[in-house]
């Protein structure tokens, strides 16, 4: 992952070994019933263009099933990045990305890395290619005390949101 949240269980690691091939067979053993399944990490944008290769995989093998992404969005920053996830033309489809704080630097100390604004437009890109997003905001001792300023920030600024 890119971030370094605080409230994450996962530790740092310098490098990970692409497991593309591993996923793909693993898509290969679900019940090709399936009405759902997520992708998340460390962060799934943090294989590049791999992630594009598992969600028609997910398509072909499991043609009903909804699929939920748990990012940063800040891979989603960049337009051409995103354009590539629109062109996967997912029925059904929804990038969930963690907003923290509606002040740039709460949202940068929670995360450990100054992306605040790549979030941002990450979000902002996403709605321009009409994907669903959902915003996730987890309550703990550095965000409880903005919720109310968090929500007005999402109100006003994010109102093509499926879910907060």
């Amino acid at each position: 992952c890119n971030h370094r949240c605080i409230m994450c269980a996962q530790p740092p690691v310098e490098h990970e070994d692409d497991k593309t091939s591993f996923n793909l067979k693993l898509i290969s053993l679900c019940d090709k019933n399936a009405y759902e399944i997520g992708l998340s990490g460390g962060e799934p944008t943090m294989i590049g263009d791999n992630l594009f290769v598992l969600i028609r995989q997910i398509q072909k093998h499991m043609p009903h099933a909804v699929i939920s992404i748990l990012s940063n969005g800040v891979k989603f920053a960049n337009k051409k990045y995103t354009l590539k996830l629109a062109q996967c033309r997912h029925h059904d489809l929804q990038v969930d990305i963690p907003l923290f704080s509606d002040i740039a630097e709460i949202h940068n100390q929670v995360v450990g890395a100054k992306t605040f604004y790549l979030t941002v437009q990450g979000l902002y890109n996403l709605a321009q290619f009409r994907q669903h997003i959902g915003i996730r905001v987890v309550i703990h001792k550095h965000t409880y005390k903005r919720l109310p300023q968090l929500a007005d920030f999402i109100y006003h600024n994010f109102p093509f949101v499926s879910q907060v």
